[in-house]
């Protein structure tokens, strides 16, 4: 069978970014300075657990979606383009954001842009979805985990 070039680039940029964190994590756990962590998981062990997940991801991905011919929805219409666009756009804003005005505001923001993103139709639902996906992000990295986030002007 023939794989689309789109599920071909889509893929291997997957395996690609996790091949470059599968490298990152081994580095982290081999040369790690035991004095300046105190978690004995550290960032090297949990980077190469989701790396791994994502390299799955994306073989995964590029078997599943084999075809012999491209679908007409997949190259008659660049609204999923748009939308792979508007979320790397989204990304982007949600450094800028994070810095200024701080973890909680800036997810709040990325995540109800993320729903529009993803066609949530109603603001009532974004906006619910948005205030406990941030709470519950705040809770696991900066309440559970102890990690730090900038503060910004607002937390």
């Amino acid at each position: 069978m023939v794989v689309n070039k789109g599920v071909w680039i889509e893929g291997l940029l997957l395996t690609a970014i996790s091949v470059v964190g599968v490298i990152e994590s081994i580095r982290l756990v081999l040369y790690k300075d035991p004095s300046l962590l105190s978690d004995w998981l550290g960032p090297g062990y949990y980077l190469l657990v989701v790396s791994l997940a994502v390299m799955t991801t994306g073989v995964t991905y590029i078997c599943k979606n084999r075809s012999t011919k491209p679908s007409a929805t997949q190259d008659s219409s660049n609204e999923g383009r748009s939308r792979l666009v508007a979320a790397f756009a989204t990304c982007a804003l949600y450094l800028v954001l994070i810095e200024l005005f701080g973890y909680l505001a800036a997810t709040f923001v990325f995540f109800m842009l993320m729903f529009w993103i993803v066609g949530l139709q109603s603001w009532f639902q974004k906006f619910g979805l948005a205030c406990a996906m941030s709470g519950i992000f705040y809770i696991v990295f900066v309440k559970y985990c102890g990690m730090s986030f900038p503060g910004g002007i607002l937390f």
